[in-house]
């Protein structure tokens, strides 16, 4: 299973969609990819994972590639974190 929170990409791959000709090289890999192994895509919204999207915006604001530790994970990743720990849901605003 995979799991992503862009609906429209996982309708574009499963080929239930035209997808904007600028992404469509793209898609078309992915699914060349997909199509040969059993996968399953799966719609998850960004909050069931909360942790892996702060971590996504992280990168894409600082254009770069690290590797954390939880001791050294941003602050904002830590309180996400810490709510699942505690099995807590997010919910956006």
């Amino acid at each position: 299973v995979v799991e992503m929170d862009s609906k429209s990409l996982i309708e574009a791959v499963s080929q239930r969609t035209h997808c904007p000709w600028r992404i469509d090289a793209l898609v078309r890999q992915i699914w060349n990819i997909v199509s040969n192994r059993h996968f399953q895509l799966q719609h998850n919204y960004r909050e069931v994972n909360s942790v892996a999207d702060a971590l996504a915006r992280q990168a894409s604001v600082t254009h770069s590639s690290v590797t954390y530790c939880s001791r050294s994970l941003p602050g904002r990743v830590r309180g996400f974190v810490s709510l699942d720990r505690m099995n807590f849901s997010y919910l956006r605003v």
